[in-house]
């Protein structure tokens, strides 16, 4: 299948799934469609060659990036709810919603761990260019920041305004993670670190 098709699928899977766990407060319609949409994608040789071994350099920069966007999270949350009501409020209505399966404990970091690796292949994957290496120059930045803004509108039937604008935000530093190196392990490993800190060991709300 044509890759010109790879976000408007993913698109319209994140959507749905979404929308799915809103209306019914289960992650199964949207753990299903991610991991569809990355195994279709695992099955093209372009994304199994993003995730061949990338070397130690560039795996510790996925795990500096997502430690400093730990960082700067804990930093600047607390002044900015401070400053910004909403923001706490929203905050907050984002972990609801991470509630919202009643998943057992131990399924919930499960939950995220399978949606984000998905999410990282499916978004990060061959839709952006540099697959045979790192590559920077402005068309491959372009491509990246108008992939990323589908990546936050992807987010928008969650019902919550924080999640696409975090999911545009990190889109970018993700993707550009995947320009840098010509592997979809740093920004994998950055995700999984901040999803994993922030919205599951240590929640900011």
């Amino acid at each position: 299948m044509s890759p010109r098709l790879d976000l408007p699928i993913a698109l319209a899977a994140w959507l749905l799934g979404f929308r799915w766990l809103v209306h019914s407060g289960s992650f199964a319609l949207l753990v299903a469609l991610a991991v569809a949409a990355a195994l279709r994608l695992l099955a093209d040789p372009v994304t199994r060659g993003l995730l061949r071994w990338p070397g130690v350099r560039a795996l510790g920069l996925g795990a500096g990036a997502g430690l400093l966007s730990v960082l700067a999270t804990y930093l600047l949350f607390p002044p900015l709810s401070r400053a910004l009501p909403a923001l706490a409020e929203s905050a907050a209505g984002l972990y609801r919603l991470l509630g919202a399966g009643g998943l057992a404990p131990g399924l919930l970091p499960l939950v995220v761990l399978v949606v984000g690796a998905a999410e990282e292949v499916t978004w990060r994957g061959r839709s952006l260019p540099g697959a045979g290496g790192p590559a920077l120059g402005p068309d491959e930045v372009e491509r990246t920041l108008a992939a990323a803004a589908l990546y936050g509108l992807a987010h928008v039937a969650s019902g919550s305004w924080l999640l696409p604008l975090l999911a545009f935000a990190f889109g970018v530093g993700w993707g550009l993670l995947r320009l840098a190196t010509g592997s979809l392990w740093p920004p994998l490993i950055a995700h999984l670190l901040w999803s994993g800190t922030v919205l599951l060991l240590r929640p900011l709300a």
